[in-house]
């Protein structure tokens, strides 16, 4: 059975450095699994990634 590892992160979509911050997680080999508006344009990303074995 596959286990996961899971992470959230509070971005705002306005500034770029977070988004940014959120290219990096995709280069780690974490999955946007949802985003959660907050409002505005304030967003919780979750995600998710094999455990290594």
């Amino acid at each position: 059975m596959q286990r996961w590892q899971h992470a959230w992160l509070t971005v705002d979509t306005a500034n770029r450095q977070e988004i940014a911050r959120v290219e990096q997680f995709g280069a780690e080999g974490w999955e946007m699994v949802t985003a959660v508006p907050l409002g505005g344009t304030l967003f919780i990303l979750f995600f998710k990634r094999p455990v290594p074995s």
